[in-house]
């Protein structure tokens, strides 16, 4: 098993890479297309243990309208509408103006795609919206240590119930997804494995050197939590969830990255260590709650893994579930940055 686990691994990371650095950058989008169809698949079918089973509809549908719609979104952020409209400016003479148009829409678009997606994580976890009253209720709910991710999806449903009765706008959810996971589940491609393929998009085309720097505090954290939490683990951060984890994991994760922090520090001059420390706190604290998230769904389905197309690893989503709050929060902090033309790494 460990042989296959390391072969795995070296042809995944040789073929991703590959995509990165050496060929033309439509291999890397493709790559990320691909993986993005299996993502959400593997992420339906494991939320299906929540479907009301008495539902006649098939669930295959809603599985095959969720990746229509993700793959829709994807296709006007690649924005090929607006680079032929860049090509009609240039071509009257407006030169440049075309190509300023296709960056600042796309970018609109992008960052629409990243805030929509923390609107989801933080109202999801509230009881109640301060600014749209009912609209939590129907996002991802916050991750428990004492209800199982079916349990708190049908909290939600009855809470949605309830909602409606007071606000005339549920009305349409109600009528149309009779289920908690219609009105829930059935978004989480879209809320979830979206946001994380955009900012792979956004960042490749913007700064991939950002981007690979992002991956590598995800990998270390990654890797500073499984070698302390085996070696020196004893407190457990989430027992009824993933018993692997423990609170000298998470310390591990945030020391090594503290170090690779003050690593590049010493080898680039102009690298801002104390901001490099708490934007890489921040990520990493982020990737082990995304880790979280999937285990708690896992642990609800009671499954070991997400899939099996990835021999000794389980599924894709297995391997990235540590990105889905880290990538998108990056991303959105690089296009703050960017409209605001500042560089929060350097001095």
């Amino acid at each position: 098993m460990l042989k296959l686990r390391i072969i795995s691994a070296v042809v995944m990371m040789s073929v991703f890479l590959l995509c990165f650095f050496v060929y033309p950058p439509i291999f890397f989008r493709l790559l990320i297309y691909a993986i993005t169809v299996i993502l959400m698949i593997e992420l339906f079918k494991l939320v299906e243990h929540c479907w009301d089973k008495t539902d006649k509809r098939s669930k295959k549908t809603y599985i095959f309208i969720s990746i229509l719609v993700g793959l829709f979104i994807l296709f006007i952020s690649e924005l090929i509408f607006v680079k032929n409209i860049s090509e009609f400016f240039d071509a009257f003479g407006y030169e440049g103006s075309g190509s300023r148009l296709h960056q600042e829409v796309q970018s609109f678009l992008y960052f629409s795609v990243f805030i929509c997606s923390w609107l989801n994580w933080i109202f999801g976890s509230i009881n109640k919206s301060p600014f749209a009253p009912g609209v939590s209720l129907m996002l991802t709910p916050l991750v428990s240590n004492q209800k199982s991710f079916q349990q708190m999806i049908m909290l939600k449903n009855n809470e949605i119930d309830d909602a409606h009765q007071k606000y005339y706008w549920t009305n349409f959810f109600r009528r149309h997804f009779k289920t908690g996971i219609d009105r829930i589940c059935i978004f989480f491609p879209i809320f979830i494995i979206l946001p994380l393929t955009c900012s792979f998009l956004y960042l490749f085309a913007d700064d991939k050197h950002y981007l690979f720097f992002v991956l590598l505090i995800i990998w270390l954290a990654d890797t500073g939590a499984y070698i302390t939490g085996k070696r020196f683990g004893r407190i457990k951060i989430a027992k009824n969830i993933s018993p692997g984890k423990t609170l000298e994991g998470v310390i591990g994760a945030i020391v090594i990255n503290i170090i690779f922090m003050l690593v590049v520090g010493l080898n680039f001059s102009e690298f801002n260590i104390i901001n490099g420390i708490v934007f890489g706190l921040m990520i990493t604290l982020l990737s082990i709650y995304g880790d979280l998230f999937i285990s708690w769904i896992k642990r609800s389905a009671g499954v070991k893994d997400t899939g099996n197309l990835i021999p000794g690893h389980g599924g894709f989503l297995d391997r990235v579930d540590s990105l889905l709050l880290a990538l998108p929060f990056a991303a959105l902090i690089k296009i703050c940055a960017n409209a605001f033309q500042s560089n929060f790494l350097t001095i």
